[in-house]
């Protein structure tokens, strides 16, 4: 699956990632956010968030 949207510029340089850093702390977040609510396994969280 692929999920892209736009972000303005501003918000990595305030969070002080490059847009890698801040994609791949995306990608954990919602995988965390999936197995926090039972969504998802902890196996397909982790796969989710590699």
């Amino acid at each position: 699956m692929h999920v892209a949207f736009d972000l303005a510029e501003s918000i990595s340089s305030a969070l002080r990632r490059n847009p890698e850093g801040f994609a791949w702390e995306m990608r954990v977040a919602a995988a965390l956010k999936c197995f926090g609510s039972g969504m998802i396994s902890p196996c397909k969280a982790a796969e989710a968030a590699a």
